[in-house]
């Protein structure tokens, strides 16, 4: 019986979450509950009551029909009202489960959407996640249900053991004995259940991803191009074979309990109803209360076994809250969000000293010891290898990464522990893989942010989009992607002009930062964008991250960053005459375009 205190936990842990979900559908509910209840209990006393009356009078002729009146009229009434409240009850739960479904998913959005962006490099964040949005879409109704159920038997089970303890007090205890294998049968098989739930997730989000590769139009071309459909598929065929074969675990485990259960639940089935028979062969309770009580025990077993398996379903579903309270623990406690409603001043300056990062789990460093100053008004080039470190320094510098060793100041004011989501504020960023919305040409550039819609054209007349959109069906106003009706979509290039007309529409930002973001380009439309960016910015600090050289001619000063540290800083003409890590590079480029012996 070890599960009963945790079973009784989840049930308050839920009616609470769902009260405050949808405080007047359940208490409707739970009202109907209550009256069902008391019809529970009107039914076998009625009974009773009618039995008592005929025995009394001998025969049936002899039968005073105004002494039945009341209780028959009384039972009558009493199973009519229950099956009114199931009629009632069914769209009054359909309510409830898409309350609740609204509220776990706003617990689930406003948790990932408050996380620090480390987060997502964690996998057993990506389990409870996975866990609870799965579980969001199916486990409100089975909780709204089960806790329904359980609160409609505890209330009809105790009306009907009201009514069978008024019958005969030693009857009651005799209904307990069938009771206790399906309660020990119900929590078990809920433990058990839960177990499997957690033990199944990585197999299930291994199985979710590669269906999504073989399905999503993003890996459609490469899937067509190298003829990897089976490959793919074969994978998820294994991920389900080992699914399949925690599924047999678990089902064995099942089968296990409910045996036992079985046996008992036979036992205590017979030895229940042996001991009613011998109550009646030794005249203990007279006969109308014995026929009553058989009529009421079934009602009461049926209400304690619903009883059982409501709190065992209500645990189950629980997960759901379980793992979004276990999300929004990992995230506080590891990585929250650094949001605040302070502001910062104009930018003058921001400033990195001692800066170190590492990523979770991982023991090689992405930054090591970097420290350098960016002014407002300059155009800074970041260059260097593949996996150098340059996104992680911008990332820091945006405010999307914590600093856990150094100071990054903005101005004079230490931002690293408190000010992050200030710092973003003030930053406008846009990124080589830039999130492409299923929005409109314009929502794409404001994200809902509330400008002048005029600044939105004229930013994408800026960024050399204005032929295009003009070209398109509804102008700034038409949908992109094709995944939904009437959706259209536009080259790379055309893309990452957009996101670039996207980082800089928040006339608050005061810095923006170009990680890639125009390398979908040919270089010469990469190099007059670059240059269109740089006078358009000329009050900002614009920082640019770029593997190509043709794309940073115009910077004022180039970092060049190897293994987590700066190597060079200085003007490119200067680096250039230099023999380093910068030069290399520049002529690797020059020699690939025969601009170099």
């Amino acid at each position: 019986m070890n599960g009963v205190p945790a079973q009784f936990r989840h049930l308050v842990t839920g009616l609470r979450f769902i009260l405050r979900a949808s405080r007047r559908s359940y208490s409707v509910l739970l009202s109907m509950s209550a009256v069902a209840g008391a019809c529970a209990a009107v039914v076998p006393l009625a009974t009773a009551a009618v039995i008592g009356t005929l025995m009394t009078a001998g025969s049936v002729a002899r039968v005073e029909v105004a002494s039945l009146l009341f209780p028959l009229a009384s039972g009558v009434l009493a199973v009519g009202v229950e099956r009114v409240i199931q009629v009632w009850r069914s769209s009054y739960l359909d309510y409830l489960a898409f309350d609740v479904r609204l509220a776990a998913e706003r617990m689930i959005v406003d948790t990932t959407t408050g996380v620090g962006l480390e987060a997502f490099d964690r996998s057993d964040f990506y389990d409870h996640l996975d866990r609870a949005t799965r579980a969001a879409s199916l486990r409100p109704t089975q909780m709204a249900q089960s806790l329904l159920n359980t609160v409609t038997a505890l209330a009809g089970g105790i009306g009907t053991a009201v009514a069978v303890i008024s019958l005969d007090p030693l009857l009651f205890g005799v209904a307990l004995i069938s009771f206790v294998p399906t309660w020990w049968l119900a929590q078990r098989r809920g433990a058990v259940r839960m177990r499997f739930i957690q033990e199944a997730t990585p197999t299930e989000r291994a199985a979710a991803y590669l269906m999504s590769v073989l399905t999503d139009r993003s890996s459609a071309k490469e899937i067509r191009t190298f003829r990897v459909a089976g490959f793919f598929d074969g994978k998820r065929l294994e991920a389900l074979s080992r699914r399949r074969s925690e599924l047999v675990r678990e089902a064995r485990e099942l089968r296990r309990v409910e045996l036992v259960a079985l046996v008992f639940s036979g036992v205590a089935g017979w030895a229940a109803w042996a001991v009613v028979l011998l109550m009646a062969l030794r005249g203990i309770g007279d006969i109308a209360s014995i026929i009553a009580f058989v009529f009421a025990f079934q009602r009461l077993k049926g209400f304690l076994m619903s009883l059982s398996w409501g709190l065992a379903e209500a645990a189950e579903a629980s997960t759901l809250l379980n793992d979004i309270h276990l999300l929004r623990t990992l995230a506080r406690d590891r990585y929250r969000d650094a949001s605040t409603a302070e502001e910062l001043p104009e930018l003058r300056v921001v400033s990195l000293t001692g800066a170190s990062y590492a990523y979770p789990d991982s023991d090689r460093p992405a930054l090591r010891g970097v420290s350098a100053h960016f002014h407002r008004g300059e155009f800074v080039a970041i260059v260097g290898e593949n996996g150098s470190g340059k996104s992680t320094l911008v990332k820091i510098l945006c405010g999307l990464l914590p600093l856990r060793e150094g100071r990054l100041r903005w101005n004079e004011i230490g931002v690293n522990g408190g000010l992050e989501g200030a710092l973003r504020r003030r930053t406008g960023v846009v990124f080589q893989d830039s999130a492409r919305f299923a929005l409109s040409v314009r929502e794409n550039v404001t994200l809902g942010r509330e400008e002048a819609d005029a600044r939105a054209e004229d930013l994408l007349a800026r960024v050399g989009m204005s032929d295009a959109v003009t070209a398109l069906g509804n102008g700034a106003d038409t949908m992109l992607g094709r995944q939904f009706d009437g959706g259209t979509d536009l080259s790379g290039g055309q893309w990452q002009r957009l996101m670039i007309a996207r980082g800089l529409f928040d006339s608050r930002a005061d810095l923006l930062v170009l990680d890639e973001a125009s390398s979908a380009l040919d270089p010469v439309a990469e190099f007059e964008l670059v240059k269109s960016v740089k006078e358009l910015c000329s009050d900002k600090l614009v920082i640019v991250v770029s593997h190509r050289l043709s794309s940073i001619v115009e910077a004022d000063r180039v970092l060049v960053i190897e293994d987590g540290r700066i190597v060079q800083e200085g003007q490119v003409k200067r680096l250039l005459e230099e023999e380093g890590r910068f030069a290399e590079m520049f002529n690797v480029q020059a020699r690939a375009l025969g601009l170099a012996p």
